[in-house]
């Protein structure tokens, strides 16, 4: 192409793509009210504003495909948590990662008090709530027993009452859940000592308290028996359990 001869007041000018393969020519609009110096100081400027953009975002990309592959990996790490405490040691060990993920710990926020009965964390991430005294099997039984909760004790034996927390969201109770009540129900009675205990078990719907009835005894229906060894599971939430 010839050389350009472009004066101020001029509406367009004709050049070469030198990013094009053939070098084609383009036409490219100027600014009238500007000279030719400062129409290319201004489409330079443009350009190297673009270029920081491109730049910036490509940045941007690298970093949020580096953040979702460490979300990927924790949320497999997340699948394997069975329990508050294994929870809590998540929370803690990816503290930034949840931040950044929009996640906010209520730690310093006001919580409900925690139950006055003896909790237990089972199989499956249940709470197990145990009573401490007739009158506190009395509140356990009648005031924080929910309808599909199961209800445990010990048959024909003085003892706590025990309740298997059921919540929808935890999923189906497992047998290994129930077992672990069973024995927490069967060490709180007066037979600890045996290898094996008969323990009552029953939804929370089908115990009762008679009206007048002395302190920790109630009426159970559509009972079942389950054997189980006195004991108490690993994760114990109340220090004073034993």
């Amino acid at each position: 192409m010839k050389p350009l001869h472009l004066r101020k007041g001029e509406r367009e000018a004709l050049v070469e793509d030198v990013y094009a393969e053939d070098h084609a020519p383009v036409l490219i609009p100027l600014d009238i009210h500007l000279t030719p110096a400062k129409n290319a100081e201004r489409y330079y400027a443009r350009a190297r504003k673009i270029r920081e953009t491109i730049d910036e975002q490509r940045e941007r990309r690298a970093t949020l495909h580096a953040r979702l592959r460490e979300l990927e990996g924790t949320l497999v790490e997340l699948d394997d948590i069975e329990n508050t405490e294994a929870l809590r040691s998540f929370i803690e060990r990816h503290k930034p990662l949840l931040a950044s993920a929009g996640y906010r710990s209520t730690a310093g926020t006001r919580t409900a008090p925690p139950p006055p009965f003896r909790v237990f964390i089972v199989t499956g991430g249940f709470q197990v709530w145990a009573g401490k005294s007739s009158e506190n099997n009395d509140l356990l039984t009648t005031r924080h027993t929910g309808k599909e909760d199961l209800w445990f004790h010990a048959r024909g034996v003085g003892g706590s009452h025990v309740v298997l927390k059921v919540h929808p969201g935890k999923g189906e109770v497992s047998r290994a859940a129930v077992q672990d009540a069973a024995s927490v129900a069967a060490f709180y009675s007066k037979m600890k000592n045996a290898s094996l205990v008969p323990v009552t078990m029953c939804l929370g719907k089908h115990v009762r308290k008679p009206k007048g009835a002395s302190a920790g005894t109630v009426m159970v229906e559509r009972e079942e028996t389950v054997f189980a060894e006195p004991r108490l599971p690993a994760d114990r939430k109340d220090e004073h359990a034993r």
